[in-house]
C-alpha cells in the first residue's frame, strides 16, 4: 500500500508542477514547507497523516488549468483518504 500512496503523491506533485509551471521543490515548499519533501517521499517513508494532509492540500489548491491524476482518488469527489 505504501508504494501506491507514494505513487499517488508523486503523480499529484508532478501534475501540479506541470500545470503551474513550477519545480517539484517549489511544490514541496507549498505543500509541506519543505523543498525536499517529494524527493524524500520518492525514497523514504511517510505517515498516513502526512499523506492525507498533502492530498487534501492538492485537492483544495488544484489549478483549473490542470487535470487531476486519473489513478488518484480525489477527496472532494468522494475519494477515500488513508
Amino acid at each position: 500500500m505504501e508504494h501506491e500512496l507514494r505513487s499517488n503523491l508523486i503523480a499529484c506533485a508532478e501534475a501540479f508542477a506541470s500545470a503551474r509551471d513550477l519545480k517539484l521543490s517549489t511544490v514541496g515548499r507549498l505543500v509541506a514547507n519543505d523543498g525536499q519533501f517529494f524527493e524524500r517521499i520518492k525514497s523514504g517513508s511517510f505517515t498516513a497523516r502526512k499523506y492525507d494532509e498533502a492530498i487534501r492540500w492538492f485537492d483544495e489548491n488544484w489549478p483549473d488549468s490542470g487535470s487531476w491524476p486519473v489513478a488518484v482518488a480525489r477527496p472532494s469527489q468522494g475519494g477515500a483518504q488513508v
